[in-house]
């Protein structure tokens, strides 16, 4: 009979802090690790959500940021712009002028999902996946 494994906890003693400043401690604990606040600092960010589940994904994301912004004092100001098969129904083309506007002057990109059956027939250039490469390509990223 196979023994039960025990999870222990990973070992962190190795990892640095991502963010230095002020204590980080939960109620009765002492400080575990260092991080900043980040006062009087705003974030613009651009939300894509797309479809199927990236709308879902999308709102969880905003709900945990606006949480780490509450908790170390920063501003986020969010947008939300058509990207995919919902900007394809609705104007045409998988990443409109006003989404790529929009994602140039934000300092970071929240995407949800896109694509579908529904697509597939489309070429290339309409289909919502040719979203995903024309913002890695606008902004130099690339992520799978």
């Amino acid at each position: 009979m196979a023994k039960p494994r025990t999870r222990h906890p990973p070992d962190t003693a190795h990892r640095r802090p991502l963010l230095k400043g002020s204590q980080l401690t939960t109620p009765g604990s002492q400080p575990q690790r260092e991080v900043s606040t980040l006062t009087g600092t705003a974030y613009r960010i651009a939300c894509l959500p797309g479809d199927g589940i990236g709308p879902e994904v999308i709102r969880g994301a905003v709900t945990v940021l606006e949480a780490a912004a509450k908790v170390y004092g920063f501003t986020l100001e969010f947008s939300e712009h058509l990207v995919g098969g919902a900007a394809y129904d609705a104007v045409g083309t998988p990443f409109p002028d006003e989404t790529r506007d929009a994602c140039d002057a934000a300092d970071a990109i929240l995407f949800g999902a896109v694509g579908g059956p529904k697509y597939d027939g489309l070429p290339w250039e309409y289909r919502p996946e040719a979203a995903l490469l024309a913002r890695e390509e606008r902004r130099e990223l690339w992520s799978t």
